[in-house]
């Protein structure tokens, strides 16, 4: 199973960055430090999550790959 750390602009409802990792200590080694290094910024949501695949995360996790944000786009057109 992969880690992926992602950090997310909640105003914004963009993914920022996705970073797999295979071990996931080392996956909440890089969330701490990414949490450390944004701790002023509370518009950023940083998060480790697992699953098979980037692919699987798509389905599970949609509102982090803008999913959401463009059906509703879709739904006001």
């Amino acid at each position: 199973m992969t880690h992926f750390l992602m950090v997310y602009d909640r105003p914004r409802g963009e993914l920022v960055s996705i970073t797999p990792f295979e071990d996931s200590q080392e996956a909440l080694r890089a969330r701490f430090a990414e949490e450390l290094s944004h701790r002023q910024d509370t518009d950023l949501e940083i998060v480790v999550l697992a699953g098979e695949s980037e692919e699987q995360l798509r389905v599970t996790h949609g509102r982090y790959f803008g999913q959401v944000r463009d059906l509703l786009v879709r739904m006001q057109s």
